[in-house]
């Protein structure tokens, strides 16, 4: 059985035939990192969030997933 990353990357891959795979690769490496980083950040924002706004995981994934599509869709 391969490792879930190398799925991922094939997946990615595929659906993003137009990025050359050295690109791909750093690219997914730049989501990783983003993801980690909220991960382990999301209850240590510094910036004053405003009340009654949340800031919990499923409101973060709304607001993460459209940055990590554009990272990964970007055009050369």
């Amino acid at each position: 059985m391969k490792p879930i990353l190398t799925l991922f990357y094939s997946c990615l891959a595929e659906a993003l035939p137009e990025i050359p795979p050295d690109v791909l690769y750093w690219r997914l490496n730049f989501v990783i990192g983003a993801l980690s980083h909220t991960m382990r950040a999301i209850d240590k924002c510094p910036v004053p969030m405003e009340e009654g706004v949340p800031h919990d995981s499923s409101t973060l994934v709304k607001l993460l997933l459209p940055f990590v599509a554009a990272g990964l869709e970007a055009p050369q």
